[in-house]
């Protein structure tokens, strides 16, 4: 007699290379180049500039300067960052949280792009590529964050113990803007509409994340509630928390948690982006 067919339908293997457990090994194992590559970023960023590393400190000195006459010569708005604080330490607070987000948005999204042959002629986790330029950004932002420190101790302001939580906000803008990455440098690949979408996007960030305006001081309470899903203005706010208004983070609790909310459906869109879109994305580079 004829062999019965069997109805059973074979189940295909499962890539572990596409679980969240496969990504994070793939994380883990390759620490040591990511943390190379992060370093030849760098280089890379700043290479055939005469003045180099200088670079890296002068642009956001600029920008700094040129908000800080227009606020204060021309829009009259000393008093803004409210009684007994003054507009220039506000502004350097906010805007060195403010350089780091505006700058690793743009990094991360084009993160695959820039790195390409690292998909289509290396073994190189496509998943790394977006950790460690956010790490390349990141390290540049400490030394930025560094000089910001000396900067409040020069004009006399004296360490405070709410100081020591700079670190956790710059973890957690770090680890936020490394799910934004994983999530934005695939679709960038994908759809030039995208990137373009993004870039508008940005702009518009600038101005509504409180960076050269008080989210706090406006007499408008829903302006401040919907301020509340920007995690831009989360950080921003945060680093102001820490040296200048000397508030810890879990004294803000409803921030703290629409943040948390926000970094969790970040992170799962950016693993679920990632898995749907990796197979895709070696054929288009």
């Amino acid at each position: 007699m004829p062999a019965k067919k069997s109805t059973k339908k074979e189940k295909k293997p499962v890539d572990k290379s596409l679980t969240t457990v496969g990504i994070l090994g793939e994380l883990r194992d390759f620490a040591p180049q990511i943390m190379q590559m992060a370093w030849v970023d760098i280089q890379k960023e700043y290479k055939g500039a005469i003045f180099n590393w200088l670079w890296a400190i002068a642009r956001p000195l600029i920008y700094l300067l040129v908000y800080w006459f227009v606020l204060r010569f021309g829009l009259k708005a000393n008093a803004m960052a409210g009684k007994d604080i003054d507009l220039f330490p506000w502004l350097v607070a906010g805007l060195v949280a403010w350089f780091f987000c505006s700058d690793v948005i743009s990094a991360g999204m084009g993160s695959i792009k820039k790195y390409s042959y690292l998909v289509t002629k290396m073994k190189f986790p496509v998943v790394a590529i977006p950790i460690f330029v956010v790490l390349s950004n990141l390290f540049m932002h400490v030394v930025l964050l560094g000089i910001c420190l000396v900067y409040f101790l020069m004009r006399g302001d004296t360490f405070d113990i709410t100081w020591i939580q700079l670190p956790i906000y710059t973890l957690l803008m770090a680890l936020f803007f490394m799910m934004w990455s994983i999530f934005s440098a695939p679709l960038e690949v994908i759809s030039k509409d995208f990137k373009q979408l993004v870039k508008s996007i940005v702009r518009i960030l600038f101005w509504v994340s409180g960076v050269i305006w008080n989210v706090r001081g406006t007499s408008m309470g829903w302006i401040s509630d919907i301020a509340m899903f920007n995690p831009i203005t989360f950080f921003v706010e945060g680093y102001r928390d820490a040296l200048l208004y000397h508030q810890w983070i879990w004294e803000r609790p409803k921030q703290l948690i629409v943040f948390l909310i926000i970094f969790v459906v970040m992170t799962l869109l950016a693993f679920r982006v990632y898995k749907r879109t990796r197979k895709e994305i070696a054929d288009l580079l």
